[in-house]
């Protein structure tokens, strides 16, 4: 045991003779009286006596640290080792040779897991300690930050043309902290596509790659990390009006390369099959779709000739649509958004003027009437747009003359249109969706 203790006070740092010799007799002293009273004083006696010899010891160790003697990280550093040790003994651990916590980390879930629990700090940590584990983990990160966001609302911005070209980029907002994340891109570029938030996954489906109009349909899950492929819905749609109903995207109208459609149909994504609906009234492109009161609202938009104001509405429980009062501006490429029981309409082309609208409208479904609202702080078309905690958030678009990287948010209360922190990248006819930490409460609005 003395043989042990020297060597322990080299592994400290106490290098000099008296101190060592010092601290010794202690350590003997304390070796001689344990052997005394152990077998002859009571437990609360011994307990006493236990005190007095951790106080004791406390103020050793202070006085060779304050002397130079000790070096305090080394002892703490040591006493780590030690009780991890016992605790290992105690314990152990059987793995086969073949396991080991970097090939523990290779399995992405785990590792998605692991970082959202603990936090940024952990991962630079884990990345100082061991840069195997350390690159699993950063490689994670952007997953684990969509798991961790689940809780609050996000928004994602998916896919547009920035002026050169098209994008396959997402951005997500964090409308909390103000600030701007990235989702890993999708498999294709595209633009005027529709999305939604459903069941915490980013579904994305149809738009235009530059050469033709799609139909083909994906999902990120965050826990996964990747995208996976949907089946394709039944037909191409580009620039479609769509919203998540119960679940269910509901997609309406586009282009498909030769003329606009009325079309209409819907995908349960947990049996992962699309449905025909009835198709609209109307023949139509670039309209704007939301949800209110799980009822499909459509407007504007153009039927290849024309922009329109018409406006109409599919009850989804009767499967029939309703021709309602149109809007007071002809709108192409708006965006649309159900925020506190009223369906919001801003910006477009009126078909007119080559410049965008910055004006905004709304519609009461009880008044059955519309109303002109303040308008945007800038001109846009082929926005995206969404909802999260009963504000409307719009982020780039069109103006008319350069695609946009500023965003603005309105709060509905106040009437006010606030600036925001500006996208990454310019981004035109992209398309947005939302998150509120809820299972089925994703928003989605496109143009």
């Amino acid at each position: 045991m003395m043989r042990r203790s020297a060597s322990m006070l080299k592994i400290f740092g106490v290098v000099d003779g008296q101190q060592q010799f010092s601290y010794l007799i202690f350590v003997r002293h304390l070796l001689c009286l344990q052997r005394m009273i152990v077998p002859q004083l009571p437990v609360s006696d011994l307990q006493g006596r236990l005190q007095i010899l951790q106080e004791e010891v406390s103020a050793l160790k202070e006085c060779l640290c304050a002397s130079g003697a000790l070096s305090h990280d080394r002892f703490l550093a040591r006493l780590h080792r030690e009780r991890f040790d016992r605790v290992c003994r105690t314990h152990p651990l059987e793995l086969d040779g073949a396991a080991t916590l970097t090939r523990a980390f290779a399995l992405h879930e785990l590792t998605v897991s692991v970082v959202s629990l603990a936090g940024v700090a952990a991962v630079r940590a884990l990345r100082s300690a061991s840069h195997a584990v350390g690159r699993a983990a950063c490689r994670a990160k952007p997953a684990a930050d969509l798991v961790a966001a689940s809780s609050q609302g996000q928004i994602f911005v998916c896919g547009g043309y920035d002026g050169t070209r098209l994008l396959e980029d997402i951005h997500r907002f964090d409308p909390i902290s103000h600030t701007w994340g990235s989702v890993p891109p999708m498999s294709l570029a595209r633009e005027a596509a529709v999305a939604a938030v459903i069941g915490g996954q980013i579904v994305v489906c149809g738009g235009f790659d530059g050469q033709r109009q799609l139909d083909q349909a994906e999902r990120f899950d965050p826990h996964q990390g990747s995208w996976g492929i949907l089946p394709s819905m039944t037909c191409r749609r580009a620039g479609a009006a769509s919203a998540v109903v119960k679940g269910n995207l509901v997609v309406c109208g586009g282009f498909n390369g030769e003329h606009c459609l009325s079309s209409v149909e819907k995908l349960n994504l947990a049996d992962g099959c699309w449905e025909a609906l009835p198709p609209m009234a109307v023949r139509r492109e670039g309209a704007a779709g939301a949800v209110l009161r799980e009822q499909v609202y459509v407007c504007g938009g153009n039927d290849g000739a024309n922009t329109l104001c018409e406006v109409e509405r599919l009850d989804l429980e009767a499967l029939t649509w309703e021709v309602l009062p149109p809007m007071l501006t002809r709108r192409d490429g708006a965006a649309a958004a159900a925020l506190h029981g009223r369906l919001w309409v801003c910006g477009g082309f009126d078909g007119q003027q080559s410049l965008s609208l910055s004006s905004t409208e709304h519609f009461d479904p009880h008044r059955r009437s519309w109303r002109s609202l303040r308008p945007m702080l800038a001109r846009r078309a082929g926005a995206a747009v969404a909802v999260v905690a009963g504000q409307l958030y719009i982020c780039g678009g069109y103006d008319g003359a350069q695609n946009l990287a500023d965003c603005e948010r309105l709060d509905p209360v106040q009437g006010m249109w606030e600036l925001l922190p500006p996208m990454p990248r310019r981004s035109g006819y992209s398309v947005g969706a939302a998150s509120d930490g809820q299972e089925e409460a994703g928003w989605l609005h496109f143009v």
